[in-house]
């Protein structure tokens, strides 16, 4: 009986210690686990943690704005993509002389569609200098006119501020004579101000506006001058009279102020003149957007605020705006608002006669029923039946509805060919006659059909009511002009 309980025990004991070995594999195993989970989680978090710092130190994200201050060299900028831009730039101020204040800078922008990869070339205006002593001046970078000490020596002498301008070719302002139509925008300089004999001085004109502005007039009761601003097809000259001597006289040119004895005339598109010490603003250029003469209220550079006129050296800002979905017209080009913005698909707009803006092209009563006329009528901000919008079914040909019609559209009376047919209010079915482009006739534009007729009022008679039909195309026919204003 020991022997068997012996047996037992020992039966008992081996049994125990092998539960207890596996056991203590379990543990291990599950321990071990435990910590390789453990571990592989948190080497996988160090790792995404290292990835994730590596990229926040060198991920540089593309830029859709940019600004640039005065450098006094040409700067440039990369189109990151495709699409629409404002581009915005302000002149430098001119010099001031004794208690005389220089012209303050002009202001220019423009909104235009880019491509990527495009390279904009922009020159930051450089503030016109006065040490209120008989010294020369260097005029202010890109385009500002110099003031060169004469053999007067009670003269002060004062520069003209420089222009800023975007180009699409590298170079100064005036270097681009040759290039004119690379020129995307451009801020005129103000005129630099003079004293002359200590017997007056005289305020420099402000950068423009479409032409910059004269400097202020000079007397000392014999002799008169006034510089002029610079113009938009020549630069600035003067008004002088004859007992005035030659070399206190000079005119601006393309791209530079005037360089005078006394003072310097203001660089802009074109440069601003000088007579004695009265010196001209340079001119500012926006071809399809707007200019602000430096002596009015403009936005400042984040547009925050506004001020008058830009003072010390100038500025430019470039920025993405959004995905180009501008209208173009029959060649392709964008078609273009009254004041130069760019129309869109889905902009609400009104169709003006040009020969009399006060009406535009109507829905008679207001109806909304096929067949009902297309009328000229007396402009009003009450009267949303001649608020159209556009909608695109062929490239460059467009729908032209009406707000107040959400499916009816602009038609030519049973989609004829044939002339003086009437136009009508219909069903949106995109057929030839409902389709239209554009044809840019100097500052306005026919309204051209896909059966290729054009938009004509009829008779040529301005009068509430009456028809506007269809009829030949012929550039320059004043029954044939329209312009667009956004609402």
């Amino acid at each position: 009986m020991r022997k068997l309980n012996e047996k037992g025990f020992a039966i008992t004991t081996i049994l125990y210690s092998m539960i207890m070995l596996v056991s203590l594999i379990l543990f291990l195993l599950i321990g071990l686990q435990g910590f390789q989970y453990r571990s592989t989680s948190e080497f996988a978090s160090n790792i995404a943690k290292e990835l994730n710092e590596m990229v926040d130190s060198s991920y540089t994200p593309i830029s859709l704005s940019s600004t640039f201050s005065y450098t006094g060299n040409i700067q440039t900028y990369t189109v990151p993509q495709d699409g629409l831009y404002q581009l915005k730039v302000w002149g430098a101020e001119g010099g001031s002389s004794s208690s005389c204040s220089g012209g303050k800078g002009g202001y220019a922008f423009v909104t235009i569609p880019l491509t990527q990869n495009t390279i904009l070339y922009i020159g930051v205006g450089g503030a016109g200098t006065s040490t209120n002593t008989h010294q020369d001046q260097l005029g202010g970078y890109n385009g500002g006119g110099s003031a060169i000490a004469d053999a007067n020596g009670n003269t002060l002498q004062a520069s003209g501020g420089g222009a800023t301008h975007i180009a699409l070719e590298n170079g100064e302002l005036s270097s681009l004579s040759s290039s004119m139509s690379s020129l995307l925008v451009v801020a005129g300089g103000g005129g630099g101000a003079g004293s002359m004999n200590s017997t007056a001085c005289t305020a420099g004109g402000a950068g423009g506006g479409e032409t910059g502005e004269n400097g202020q007039a000079y007397s000392d009761g014999t002799i008169t001058g006034t510089g002029l601003g610079g113009g938009n097809n020549a630069g600035g000259g003067f008004d002088s009279s004859s007992t005035l001597n030659a070399s206190y006289t000079a005119t601006g040119s393309f791209g530079l102020g005037a360089t005078s004895a006394v003072a310097g005339g203001g660089g802009g598109y074109y440069g601003g003149g000088v007579a004695a010490s009265s010196a001209g603003g340079g001119s500012s250029y926006a071809p399809s957007g707007d200019t602000i003469a430096g002596n009015a209220s403009m936005p400042n550079y984040d547009s925050t605020a506004t001020m008058v006129g830009n003072s010390g050296n100038g500025y430019a800002s470039i920025t993405y705006i959004g995905e180009n979905t501008g209208v173009k017209d029959s060649l392709g080009n964008l078609v273009r608002y009254q004041d130069g913005s760019i129309m869109q698909v889905g902009d609400r707009f009104k169709i003006h006669y040009a020969a009399n803006p006060s009406y535009v092209i109507d829905v008679y009563s207001a109806a909304s029923s096929n067949g009902t006329k297309i009328q000229l009528y007396v402009d009003s901000s009450l009267n949303q039946s001649s608020y159209g919008v556009l909608e695109a079914p062929t490239e460059n040909y467009y729908a032209i509805y009406f707000y107040l019609y959400p499916n009816m559209v602009l038609d030519i009376t049973n989609g004829s060919s044939e002339l003086s047919i009437p136009l009508q209010l219909y069903t949106a079915n995109f057929s030839g006659a409902q389709q239209w482009t554009f044809v840019k006739d100097g500052d306005y534009y026919q309204i051209q059909s896909l059966l290729g007729t054009c938009m004509d009022l009829k008779q040529a008679i301005i009068t509430n009511g009456q028809v506007i039909q269809t009829y030949t195309c012929t550039a320059g026919n004043a029954a044939q002009r329209w312009y667009f204003e956004k609402v």
